[in-house]
């Protein structure tokens, strides 16, 4: 059975070589791919210098999308299992093996576990820790099985798994892991996880620190203080159009709630990318608490110096401003999402060029690959004379 090891890569020239002279040593019966996540380095260079196929995506899609090109890449090539594998030397290629003797065992998809109890303590930050185990318990809730390790990113697969992350896999935050784990599940894929060893980055620097850095907030003298009334306090003298506001703020409460359902819809139909509803998720709840707050409005409209409450005027900016916020959102989200199936297309179709020889030199994501051709016009002859 061929096999393809999928090596995504960001800058990665340091510790590169050494990972790829650790495959070729451990694992010489299987192919290897780097797929070269937009690097500004000479990560290209040094994974074909150490002989392995390389795709060099023309910029930065991040990990699920080189995955996600690394994954079609094998499907289109006839591979029968694909590993994911990192680049900074953190995984051991001795136990490339083990994820294949549970592939062979008849699962679909193995995940190398880091905190088995017969392997060497993998240690992380109090931080790290809370979010993998708040992961855990979510994963758990989700597909009902018990996972130890979700956001490992070493694992194996079988075809059809590589068949559909290569159409369907999420290239957002943590959709390479976590997402990815729910996809297979959700499908009916057998899914299982095998103790591995886990060790330090060999070079460069991780995504993100162990430390977390506080810094004090300075105080702001200038900003005025909200002075708020002990409670008991008679209310103060009634304002003119109550009914009517408490009215609106009930319409824009309405308005900002069915603007929430219908972006999570939008998500959940692959309409709308994750990553532009986090700021509506925010947004939204703190409105609608605004709005709802007694004294809100009358407290801005005696900031703004104005006499009637604001309600009106949120009710209609509202109105005008979600439409088309939502709807800018949805067509970045559908050019975004055209813009990296082309980057996936363009690695592919260098990929297999250079490999039959049709390119001598890859151009490099920097280069124009389209010829510049240029029209002569034909002069007129004798006698004749030019349209």
């Amino acid at each position: 059975m061929r096999t393809l090891i999928i090596v995504p890569a960001y800058n990665e020239e340091a510790a590169l070589p050494e990972v790829l002279r650790e495959l070729a040593e451990h694992a010489p019966e299987h192919d290897v791919l780097v797929v070269d996540d937009g690097s500004s380095d000479h990560t290209t260079d040094v994974a074909r210098a150490a002989g392995a196929t390389v795709m060099t995506l023309p910029f930065n899609l991040g990990v699920g999308g080189a995955l996600r090109a690394g994954f079609r890449y094998a499907v289109s090539c006839g591979y029968d299992r694909g590993i994911q594998f990192d680049a900074d030397g953190q995984h051991d290629p001795a136990e490339i093996d083990t994820l294949l003797r549970a592939l062979d065992g008849g699962a679909d998809m193995v995940i190398g576990d880091r905190f088995a109890e017969d392997v060497d303590e993998y240690r992380v930050g109090q931080m790290r820790g809370g979010a993998m185990a708040f992961l855990r318990v979510v994963v758990r809730v989700l597909s009902g099985r018990r996972f130890e390790d979700t956001t490992s990113g070493f694992r194996a697969f079988n075809r059809p798994v590589l068949e559909l992350f290569a159409r369907e896999l999420s290239v957002e935050y943590m959709g390479d892991t976590v997402e990815a784990l729910l996809l297979a599940l959700q499908r009916g894929f057998h899914v299982v996880e095998v103790p591995t060893r886990m060790r330090s980055r060999a070079a460069g620097a991780p995504s993100q620190g162990e430390r977390e850095a506080r810094l004090p907030l300075p105080a702001h003298p200038g900003r005025p203080r909200v002075q708020r009334l002990p409670q008991g306090c008679p209310p103060g003298p009634a304002r003119g159009g109550e009914g009517v506001n408490a009215s609106a703020r009930l319409l824009v409460t309405l308005i900002l709630s069915g603007s929430l359902v219908w972006l999570l819809r939008l998500v959940r139909l692959r309409r709308l990318r994750g990553k532009y509803v986090l700021p509506w998720l925010f947004a939204v709840p703190v409105l609608v608490a605004l709005v709802l707050s007694p004294g809100f409005l009358e407290w801005v409209s005696d900031r703004l110096g104005v006499e009637y409450p604001l309600a009106a005027f949120l009710l209609v900016g509202l109105a005008f401003a979600l439409p088309v916020l939502v709807h800018t959102s949805w067509e970045l989200s559908r050019l975004e999402e055209r813009n990296r199936m082309l980057a996936e297309e363009l690695a592919l179709l260098r990929a297999r060029m250079f490999e039959r020889g049709d390119l001598r030199v890859d151009p490099g994501p920097d280069v124009d690959p389209a010829p510049r051709v240029r029209v002569h016009r034909r002069r007129p002859g004798p006698g004749l004379t030019p349209r």
